[in-house]
């Protein structure tokens, strides 16, 4: 049998989560696992964690009641809110979760689903009903952009999937990562002119000869239009004589605002920091976006940082403040502690 990253946990996990199973099958109600055990069965990523098993019912008013009872009836805590019809079981620190289907889904409807239109596997000693990988692409396409959906752990399973797929998830909305050498012409034009519009002619930049030819575009598109992106630059710095090799964060658009596609470019920028194992690291002066998002912000972090150039001169700037997702060099940690300057050998990005 194959098992995720965290193996023990997760085999008590199925215990409990057969369990949970069998009582809703037992009430009548059918029942079919989705989440992070159905991406870990298709993609046999050992690398993963399956900290919890979802499970979805038909949505009916009476389900999930029954579900309550029975639950009642064998002494198992929960949570359930029937506002938004979901049902949290635990055990310690081991979690089911039942929701219903949802609507508007292309792949998974409710009068097919539960009867013919998933899969059948053996979990562990005990068939189950398991969503398809078809529907499993929908609905992670479309938990990219809608409520909550924004959050890192979404954009790093959608990472895996489409790694597994070897191809970009079908669906309204796409998250590209490209280098500037490799832009298309009809992103480079674009990124240009978001740019202007944004920061005005004055600031016009060439995408391919501005910045280095690695530097990272994390662009959100909605049918193939681009509605937010940044820039990680890649930039070495030194501090107290030893050199780092960071992301400089630049150009951060969002083209449509108060949507959700800043969060999730901002997202998809920090796991590229975790893929790319570094701290990134901008300047601005609007930080509270950023920090909803989970970066880390300083006041006036800039001028912790010198501009060294090719001649030795030394540039400074003091309008800046910094944000921040730290890597494992933690090198913002460092920078924060001590006092001594960091130089870079470019521009304040």
């Amino acid at each position: 049998m194959k098992y995720p990253k965290n193996k023990e946990h997760f085999k008590e996990l199925v215990i409990f989560a057969k369990k949970i199973i069998k009582i809703c099958e037992d009430a009548g109600i059918p029942t079919i696992v989705y989440g992070s055990f159905a991406h870990f069965y298709y993609t046999k990523n050992k690398g993963i964690n399956v900290n919890d098993i979802d499970i979805m019912i038909p949505e009916h008013k009476k389900n999930f009641p029954k579900v309550v009872r029975a639950l009642k009836k064998n002494k198992i805590k929960y949570y359930y809110s029937p506002r938004w019809e979901t049902l949290i079981i635990k055990k310690g620190d081991l979690k089911v979760e039942v929701d219903s289907v949802g609507k508007g889904y292309k792949t998974m409807k409710e009068s097919t689903l539960f009867k013919s239109n998933h899969a059948k596997i053996n979990f562990y000693g005990l068939q189950i009903r398991l969503l398809k990988l078809i529907q499993i692409e929908e609905m992670y396409g479309r938990a990219l952009i809608e409520s909550d959906k924004t959050k890192l752990n979404v954009i790093y399973k959608v990472d895996l999937l489409e790694k597994f797929l070897s191809r970009k998830l079908k669906g309204d909305f796409v998250v590209d990562v490209v280098k500037s050498k490799d832009l298309n012409r009809r992103d480079k034009k674009a990124l240009e002119e978001l740019r202007v519009k944004e920061f005005g002619e004055k600031n016009r930049k060439d995408f391919k000869k501005d910045y280095e030819p690695n530097t990272l575009w994390v662009m959100v598109k909605k049918k193939g239009r681009i509605v937010s992106f940044g820039g990680i630059r890649p930039i070495k710095v030194k501090y107290k004589s030893k050199t780092y090799n960071i992301g400089g964060v630049c150009s951060t658009i969002s083209s449509v605002k108060k949507k959700g596609y800043g969060k999730l470019m901002v997202n998809a920028m920090v796991n590229q920091s975790k893929k790319m194992d570094k701290t990134i690291i901008g300047f601005t002066g609007k930080t509270k976006f950023f920090a909803k998002c989970g970066w880390g912000t300083k006041k006036d972090l800039i001028r912790r940082f010198v501009w060294v150039k090719k001649n030795g001169e030394k540039v400074y700037d003091n309008d800046g403040d910094g944000i921040y997702y730290e890597g494992k060099d933690k090198l913002i940690s460092k920078v924060l502690k001590g006092k001594s300057m960091v130089e870079i050998p470019v521009e304040f990005w």
